[in-house]
């Protein structure tokens, strides 16, 4: 016998336990993913003003009681037509924001400034992953002013309501 054998058999003994798959696995984080979208297509010109809210945090559960954390945001901003590449602005920040259960299905999400906006929305379920509500994309959110989008024909104020989604996912590896 080699004394290769030896030592491979060695190996896998240690390594044995590693490769336990009855071993319970760590809980994986589930995250809220939050999308919002607002947007406006004038007819005669055929341009549109669109204005996007993304974020994420951790949500083991939906919350039962006001819950206030911080997350990343990103408020984007976009002009396009068919005629010209799309012109965007973005604000990313970190903001603190607080999630208010109404009752057991209505809430209501008060993001921090420069945001400073509230939402109120509603959840599929009382166990669904899922919630939705209203993005009306305000002019007095940032961006909505910025000079080199209203010189592409940006128009701030004629942005429709639109909805936003707040989903609970598991991230997969």
């Amino acid at each position: 016998m080699s004394r290769r054998v030896p030592f491979l058999l060695g190996a896998a003994l240690v390594c044995s336990p590693a490769c336990d798959t009855t071993a319970p696995r760590p809980p994986a984080p589930t995250l809220a993913l939050l999308y919002a979208q607002a947007s406006f297509t004038d007819a005669t010109t055929g341009r549109t003003s669109s204005c996007y809210l993304t974020g994420n945090w951790d949500l083991p559960t939906w919350p039962s009681a006001s819950h206030t954390d911080t997350a990343t945001f990103e408020l984007t901003r976009l002009v396009a037509d068919s005629t010209s590449k799309p012109l965007n602005e973005a604000l990313i920040a970190s903001l603190a924001f607080t999630w208010a259960p109404v009752d057991s299905l209505h809430f209501t999400l008060t993001l921090s400034a420069p945001l400073a906006i509230t939402l109120a929305g509603v959840r599929d379920s009382a166990r669904g992953s899922t919630a939705h509500g209203s993005w009306p994309c305000p002019s007095t959110l940032p961006l909505a002013r910025d000079s080199t989008l209203l010189t592409a024909g940006y128009e701030p104020d004629s942005l429709s309501s639109g909805s936003f989604t707040v989903t609970r996912v598991v991230p997969s590896d």
